[in-house]
């Protein structure tokens, strides 16, 4: 589970957009490959992709150019990592 908190501003820090909670399904998938070097170091090799859903803020606390506030920031929460290691057995 996943609980995102979504606010910020457009512009400057004046025009701010009102903040909003929410709990999203998130998941990740990962896959990886060691290489023993000797018999006391091996090096590691991965990959991980993690979803943590959509979000969206609420609406914009500024008048904007039609003097409405019918505006939200919206995005989708996702992660792509590469991550190589090293690992000394004692």
């Amino acid at each position: 589970m996943a609980q995102l908190e979504s606010k910020g501003w457009q512009g400057n820090e004046s025009r701010q957009y009102g903040s909003a909670t929410q709990t999203n399904l998130a998941w990740s998938l990962g896959a990886g490959v060691a290489y023993d070097v000797t018999d006391r170091l091996a090096l590691d090799l991965g990959y991980r992709y993690v979803d943590m859903g959509d979000t969206e803020s609420g609406w914009n606390n500024f008048l904007n150019a039609r003097g409405l506030q019918d505006e939200k920031m919206k995005a989708k929460l996702v992660s792509s990592e590469v991550v190589l290691g090293m690992r000394w057995a004692f």
